[in-house]
C-alpha cells in the first residue's frame, strides 16, 4: 500500500487498482480512482494527485472531483513498474521505474524534461521541495541526494550495511530505513553526516520525517515508532487495529498515515 495525507485529504494506493481519496477533517471517502493495474506510489500537491501505477503509467488527477487530467505513458516499463512518485513543484514530477530510470515530468503537458539512467531500479523517492532536493536507495546500500531541477547527485551517503528500503526528507535531513536499521543524515555544502543510527531486529519498510520527528515502521506488529530526533529516543508507539507489517508511512507534522500488509484502509494517528 502507498499513503500520503494533508491538512484536506487522505490517499491510498493499493493492489486493488484503486486510488481512495477521503477528506481529512470529516474521514468522508470522496472519491475512488480507477487504474489499470495495481497502484504502487501516491503523492499529494494542493487539491492535485499523482499515482503511479504497476503498469508504468503516471497520473495525474484534480481533487475532490477525481476528475482525470493527464495520463503520462513515459516509463514504458515492459518488465516491471513505477515504484515511486514525487512533487518537485506546482508543475513537476519526478519517477523512479524499475528500468534504471529516474524521470522528470511537466505535470500539465506529461512531457519528460529530464532523464537519468542508471544501473538499477529506482525503488523509492523522497523529496525536498523547498530545497530543490531528492533522494533514493542505490543497490550499493548508499543513499544518493539528486538535484531535483537537473538531476544532478548532490551527495552520496554512505553508512548502511544492509539494503535500503525507505528515504524521507525535510530541510537539511534525510532518514533512511533498511535491513540494519534506520539512519539520520544532516545535509551541508561539504556533503552528508551521519548524525543518529539505531540497528533493528528486522527490516524498517517505512520511515517518514518533518522537523525533529521521525517515524519508522517495520515487521508485522510492531506498530509505528515516533523518534524525538533532538533526544534520539522514541517517544510514542502507534498501534492499529491491523498485525500486518507497516509498508508505507506519510506524515504532515499533523497527522500519521499508515499503510500495511494486511489492510486495503490506511490508519490515521494524530500527533
Amino acid at each position: 500500500m502507498a499513503v500520503d495525507v494533508s491538512d484536506s485529504y487522505l490517499v491510498s494506493g493499493s493492489n486493488d487498482q484503486l486510488a481512495s481519496v477521503w477528506d481529512t477533517a470529516s474521514g468522508r471517502h470522496v472519491a475512488s480512482l480507477e487504474h489499470p493495474d495495481a497502484v504502487t506510489s501516491v503523492a499529494l500537491h494542493g487539491s492535485r494527485l499523482a499515482t503511479a501505477c504497476r503498469d508504468g503509467s503516471l497520473r495525474v488527477w484534480s481533487l475532490p472531483s477525481g476528475d482525470p487530467q493527464r495520463v503520462i505513458d513515459g516509463h514504458g516499463c515492459q518488465h516491471g513498474h513505477v515504484f515511486a512518485i514525487a512533487w518537485t513543484g506546482p508543475q513537476r514530477l519526478l519517477s523512479g521505474a524499475s528500468d534504471r530510470t529516474l524521470r522528470s515530468w511537466n505535470a500539465e503537458n506529461g512531457a519528460c524534461i529530464g532523464l537519468l539512467k542508471g544501473s538499477e531500479a529506482v525503488s523509492a523517492l523522497a523529496v525536498d521541495e523547498s530545497a530543490g532536493l531528492a533522494a533514493s536507495p542505490c543497490r550499493d546500500y548508499s543513499v544518493a541526494v539528486y538535484a531535483t531541477d537537473t538531476l544532478v547527485r548532490k551527495h552520496t551517503l554512505c553508512g548502511h550495511t544492509r539494503p535500503v528500503l525507505s528515504v524521507a526528507f525535510s530541510g537539511s535531513r534525510v532518514a533512511s530505513g533498511g535491513c540494519d536499521g534506520i539512519r539520520l543524515w544532516l545535509l551541508s555544502d561539504g556533503g552528508g553526516a551521519c548524525a543518529f543510527h539505531v540497528k533493528s531486529d528486522g527490516p524498517v519498510f517505512a520511515v517518514a520525517l518533518h522537523g525533529a520527528t521521525l517515524l519508522s515502521g517495520a515487521g508485522s506488529g510492531s506498530g509505528v515508532c515516533v523518534w524525538d530526533l533532538e533526544a534520539q529516543r522514541v517517544v510514542a508507539r502507534l498501534h492499529g487495529r491491523s498485525a500486518g507489517s507497516v509498508c508505507a508511512l506519510a506524515f504532515d507534522g499533523k497527522r500519521v498515515a499508515c499503510g500495511d500488509s494486511a489492510s486495503l484502509v490506511p490508519q490515521v494517528w494524530q500527533v
